[in-house]
């Protein structure tokens, strides 16, 4: 019996989310990220 993929969603893909997300799928789950500003914005840490 083989397990599920596990499908996960990461709200808040700065510093933190980011690193979550990128662990989250190398232990093999199928991820998606959202964030609430584009790439490279001026609200950042």
């Amino acid at each position: 019996m083989s397990a599920a993929r596990k499908r996960v969603a990461v709200v808040g893909v700065g510093t933190m989310g980011s690193q979550a997300a990128w662990r989250l799928a190398a232990r093999g789950a199928e991820v998606v990220g959202y964030d609430r500003y584009a790439p490279g914005h001026d609200r950042s840490a």
